[in-house]
């Protein structure tokens, strides 16, 4: 059976996820019981593999991850990844024109109760995708479940060419939105301030949230707010 290390092996020299980070979710996983996950960014499919190899080992759970189309011109791809390590029956790829946004409406427009015990963000790096993708990710994480949001201290700024062409939606950005840690914004402003979030963490550039596995005193009485306008 191919483990984290077999993967490392094979393609460590790929970015971004790195051994460390897997045997940290290995941990991860093992200890809250995770099963069904959901990735947004996977890039070659790294990342995704590491996942896939430990669900593989449990036996159990399922991975469905997001990226742009333009993933599937990676040399290797995710599907070239899966295929050679046997895991692909662990995970559902999705391809999408602009971004995980409009794949996360889908499946709320399809099934609007929660469905994953975990999240991995690591896609849209700003501020509205990143905000917006908390917010309906929410909609699909059960409660209890987790969400470690990648690169909290990411600044486009970092990956601005001098004298060199750059992608025009990076170019559109103010110098206040290239040097702000976006992702950080979202941490700090929108989750680590949310009702139904707890157990913040921490570690290098992940962060940590576990969203609780009772709903707040006001999400309950809006809960029965809404009921009682729907009765009318």
């Amino acid at each position: 059976m191919v483990t984290i290390y077999d993967i490392d092996r094979k393609f460590g020299h790929l970015p971004y996820m790195n051994i460390d980070r897997a045997e940290l979710l290995n941990s991860f996983f093992k200890k809250y019981n995770i099963k069904n996950c959901l990735e947004l960014g996977f890039y070659h499919g790294k990342s995704s593999a590491y996942i896939a190899t430990i669900l593989n080992q449990q036996q159990e759970g399922h991975l469905t991850t997001i990226d742009l189309r333009s993933a599937k011109e990676m040399k290797p791809n995710i599907n070239q990844i899966l295929n050679e390590l046997n895991l692909s029956q662990w995970v559902t790829p999705y391809f999408e024109p602009k971004s995980y946004i409009w794949r996360l409406m889908k499946m709320i427009e399809k099934n609007p109760e929660p469905i994953f015990d975990f999240c991995y963000l690591d896609g849209g790096h700003t501020w509205s995708d990143t905000g917006f993708g908390f917010f309906l990710v929410d909609k699909l994480l059960k409660k209890g479940g987790w969400i470690i949001f990648d690169d909290l201290n990411y600044c486009y700024k970092d990956i601005m060419k001098p004298n060199k062409e750059n992608p025009s939606w990076l170019l559109k950005m103010s110098n206040e939105e290239l040097e702000t840690m976006q992702v950080r914004k979202v941490w700090e402003l929108l989750v680590k301030k949310h009702p139904n979030y707890t157990n913040f963490k921490e570690d290098k550039q992940w962060g940590f949230a576990q969203k609780n596995k009772k709903m707040a005193r006001t999400q309950i009485l809006a809960n029965i707010f809404r009921e009682t306008l729907r009765k009318k």
